[in-house]
């Protein structure tokens, strides 16, 4: 970031501050508030068509992109993506804000359609009906569909309201661009809730790129839409969900793939810097060798002493071989021996 605030940065586990402190360290960005979303929701409510449309443009495309990877069937995900906004139309009024941010609500919404779907579709299909591959090199997919989709919907509701179909005449929503905020780390806020300290955005990790060990401020749910991804001991792939409650923690987050998901997260997340690597235990074999031989004056004194082989001992100094137990404990006797002595030499000399 331009700031040069990075996720985790610092010593040990020591906390690093919040995933709040990272994304909203750039002061000229200022990304869309929830309350805007729950407004549109409140509105869908009330019976309004337009608010609707403007929900679909802000989450058609990871409703679709879900819904493409659960049922791996481009044909049931557009009729699915088509049923969630029908549901998001029928239960607007049902939505608490107190239970989630409204594009949490949306994806579970749809993983639940996805997953009946993948069922009735089985054996799951590569090909469409239409006889066209399923792009999964996208991480979040565009399909031309979508503004016929979006007219299909307009018709949907129209049938239901006994009226006309209404479609907006603005431009659609433009959606955030991606930013940097730590070397292989990219985000997208979508939606920022102040006042309940929650987020909803899309995260891109590069192959081999990991998000920084931290403990939850509330609770975390993640729609994996592309690539793999480990969290702890973990593999999540493209269209599984994970949920975690608040005062848990991840220690590692990483994909080997390079990965891109749907999180709603708390700005509370406490971010911690990876811990350190262990230091290698200390030998205690090539340790007790070596200050026998310090005591002896040499490798060779204590071979005479002890009547080894100096290429034994060598060995043994470089840490090469380790003694039998019965050789070290020869080796541990002598040096309780001359380490007696060496304190009585002193005693005397005082």
């Amino acid at each position: 970031m331009a700031t040069g605030q990075h996720f985790g940065q610092g010593d040990g586990q020591a906390s690093r501050g919040t995933l709040g402190d990272v994304l909203h360290a750039d002061k000229s960005k200022n990304p869309s508030s929830e309350k805007e979303w729950v407004r549109l929701v409140q509105s869908i409510a009330g019976g309004d068509q337009l608010a609707l449309h403007a929900l679909y443009e802000r989450t058609h495309r990871v409703v679709f992109t879900l819904m493409s990877r659960i049922t791996r069937h481009q044909e049931t995900a557009e009729g699915l993506t088509l049923d969630v906004f029908c549901d998001v139309w029928r239960g607007a009024s049902r939505y608490d804000a107190e239970d989630g941010t409204v594009l949490g609500w949306i994806m579970n919404q749809a993983r639940s359609r996805a997953l009946d779907g993948a069922r009735l579709e089985q054996p799951k299909k590569r090909i469409d009906a239409r006889g066209q591959l399923l792009d999964e090199s996208q991480d979040v997919l565009e399909f031309p569909q979508a503004a016929s989709l979006q007219g299909r919907l307009a018709l949907r509701i129209a049938a239901d309201l006994d009226g006309e179909p209404l479609l907006p005449a603005k431009p659609p929503w433009l959606e955030p661009e991606w930013t940097d905020v730590a070397p292989g780390i990219s985000c997208k806020p979508l939606a920022t809730d102040t006042e309940r300290h929650r987020v909803s955005m899309l995260v891109r990790l590069a192959p081999g790129g990991d998000y920084p060990p931290h403990t939850h401020g509330g609770v975390e749910e993640l729609h994996l839409l592309h690539g793999e991804l480990w969290i702890d001991g973990r593999k999540l792939y493209a269209g599984d969900y994970n949920r975690a409650e608040p005062g848990t923690g991840d220690q590692r987050v990483w994909s080997e793939t390079g990965c891109t998901c749907v999180l709603m997260t708390s700005t509370g997340d406490i971010l911690r810097a990876p811990a350190p690597a262990a230091a290698e235990p200390e030998d205690t074999y090539r340790t007790t060798v070596v200050r026998a031989a310090e005591l002896a004056g040499g490798v060779v004194p204590l071979s005479h002493r002890l009547h080894m082989p100096v290429a034994d001992l060598t060995r043994w100094l470089a840490g090469l071989d380790r003694p039998s137990m019965g050789t070290f404990l020869r080796i541990v006797d002598f040096l309780l021996e001359e380490g007696g002595k060496s304190g009585l030499d002193k005693d005397r000399k005082r």
